[in-house]
């Protein structure tokens, strides 16, 4: 049985095997979902190594992805079930005067952390009050580098590209929505379930 949010598991180790084997025949079902994943991660990868040379800190884009894909193959074999990406945020951690040994602790605070089943525990006691307000201060550092360096002729496409953000978010407040109320989806009328999907497609 699965311990109960919030308590200790104990050590787990993530020892390397080949127990994943086994489920590969289950995997496949999932492959139109995983792809998108592994390419947006890739695609993270190099957007993570451009924002970071537009800090001021320049990285090969090949390297990044080579040891991207390394720490992939090594946490899948360890029982990892997402791809790796670059350290998102370069900029904001940069100008808060973070430096290398910032992304290193914060690696071996997770690790161990999760190791030893204390990452769970503190995720359950950390309100999202807490939380929030930091993903917030990186989105809006992030948009502001966007915008400060992209070409002016490109600005149209960064705006662009928060739409599905917010697609995104009005999908998961509109399914919130109708889940509290007990609606049941087909029995809404035909614009409003195709102006759901549409959003949720976008999303």
């Amino acid at each position: 049985p699965l311990p109960a949010t919030g308590a200790l598991a104990g050590v787990a180790l993530p020892w390397p095997s080949l127990a994943f084997l086994d489920g590969l025949g289950e995997a496949l079902a999932y492959l139109p979902l995983a792809l998108p994943v592994a390419l947006a991660t890739v695609i993270g990868g190099i957007d993570n190594t451009e924002s970071a040379a537009a800090a001021g800190d320049r990285y090969a884009t090949r390297d990044i992805l080579l040891v991207e894909g390394a720490a992939t193959l090594v946490a899948g074999v360890c029982g990892g079930v997402i791809q790796t990406t670059p350290y998102i945020g370069h900029p904001a951690y940069k100008s808060m005067g973070c430096r290398a040994g910032y992304a290193i602790a914060t690696a071996l605070a997770i690790g161990v952390g999760t190791a030893l089943g204390l990452t769970g525990a503190l995720i359950a006691h950390v309100p999202e009050s807490v939380v929030v307000p930091v993903l917030v201060f990186v989105g809006l550092e992030m948009a502001e580098q966007a915008m400060a360096t992209a070409e002016r002729k490109h600005l149209k496409a960064v705006a662009l590209a928060a739409v599905p953000v917010v697609a995104s978010l009005v999908t998961i407040e509109t399914g919130a929505l109708i889940g509290a109320a007990g609606i049941d989806v087909t029995s809404l009328p035909p614009e409003m379930q195709r102006g759901l999907a549409a959003t949720t497609m976008l999303g």
